[in-house]
């Protein structure tokens, strides 16, 4: 029992020294490993600061610049300007851009008959649907369809008709160019099917007839009698002639004064004015104002006076050239004559002059 205790102190006697020898080996590593602040080592030496970069520019040379060749164009003869050359209606088959079928619909058998300033147009189709455009500006035929390219459309009218179709356009100008294109209404997929052509309207003459003069009351104090007139007659601010002529009051003169104006456009209005003058002048009236007298041109100012001298006053008329539709002179009754009468407005003289306006067509 004594030699097991005794063995047993003496294990952990060498057990304790061990550990101990091992501690004091772990703290002198721990004292190397620390640095400069343990007694038994040197300071560390400072590191050595870096030599600065030193960098040289080398100048930089520019290349030589190149001179680009001079091209020198080959002479070439003056333009030549002429005249433009006369709008034609291309022909030729239509070139379509997809696949198209053919709807069956057929225009044939087109007329025109034209008038002054209207025109009927004929024709035949069997498409139960249609259009027709009638302009004063040349179609265009863009990718196979004709086409009224400008805004200046007379008329546009869809038709719904089969067979013989019958068609009037109204408010056209006078010897004027116009062309029309028909269309048959389709689907989208199916080729156009139309029918282009041009007529051209018939040239206007007016004839403008003063057919009579018809006094009611001379203006003359007391009973009516007779009136010494002189009559200026001006068209469109022109001189016409000059008329003079007794008249007695509740009677008639008649007249054979006639104006013929010729290619009276749709655009061209005509006017007449009469300066008249009832002379009640005596021999002691050396001053009657600024009225026109008898043997003197009338400047075409109106003049509408009452004095001791007579009577002037002034009347006038206006034919619009314009197209119309309904009335004397418009559509289809352009050749109607259109009757007139001028009166004036306030006056001691009572009377009218009449006539008529006829236009012809050829």
């Amino acid at each position: 029992m004594s030699i097991t205790l005794h063995t047993q102190s003496l294990i952990r006697h060498r057990f304790g020294r061990r550990i101990a020898l091992v501690a004091l080996a772990a703290t002198m590593v721990a004292g190397v490993a620390t640095g400069p602040a343990h007694a038994d080592r040197s300071p560390r030496r400072p590191a050595p600061t870096p030599a600065p970069m030193v960098i040289t520019a080398l100048p930089i040379v520019e290349p030589a610049p190149t001179i680009p060749p001079v091209i020198v164009p080959a002479p070439t003869s003056a333009p030549t300007i002429g005249p433009a050359p006369a709008a034609q209606i291309p022909a030729g088959p239509a070139v379509f851009s997809i696949p198209v079928t053919d709807s069956g619909y057929t225009i044939s058998d087109i007329s025109v008959i034209p008038h002054g300033t209207w025109a009927k147009i004929l024709w035949t189709t069997n498409a139960p649907k249609s259009t027709i455009f009638v302009t004063d500006q040349q179609p265009q035929f863009v990718d196979g369809v004709w086409t009224h390219w400008s805004q200046q459309i007379v008329g546009v009218e869809h038709i719904d008709a089969t067979g013989n179709v019958s068609f009037k356009e109204m408010l056209l100008n006078p010897n004027t160019k116009y062309w029309y294109i028909i269309t048959a209404v389709t689907s989208g997929y199916d080729k156009p099917v139309q029918l282009v052509g041009s007529f051209t309207t018939l040239i206007r003459t007016v004839t403008v007839h003063i057919d009579g003069i018809h006094v009611t009351d001379d203006g003359d104090p007391g009973a009516k009698g007779a009136g010494d007139f002189t009559f200026w007659f001006h068209e469109n601010g022109n001189e016409w002639t000059t008329l003079s002529k007794d008249i007695k009051s509740d009677s008639s003169f008649g007249t054979d004064l006639t104006m013929v104006y010729e290619d009276v456009r749709g655009d061209e209005d005509l006017r007449w004015d009469v300066q008249v003058f009832e002379d009640d002048r005596q021999s002691w009236d050396k001053y009657c104002g600024k009225g026109v007298l008898p043997g003197q041109s009338w400047s075409g100012e109106d003049v509408d006076v009452d004095n001791a001298c007579g009577t002037w006053l002034t009347m006038g008329m206006s034919f619009d050239a314009s197209p119309g539709i309904y009335g004397s002179g418009n559509g289809e009754f352009e050749t109607k004559p259109v009757e007139f009468t001028m009166a004036p407005w306030k006056s001691s003289v009572h009377m009218t002059i009449t006539g008529t306006i006829v236009s012809t067509f050829a």
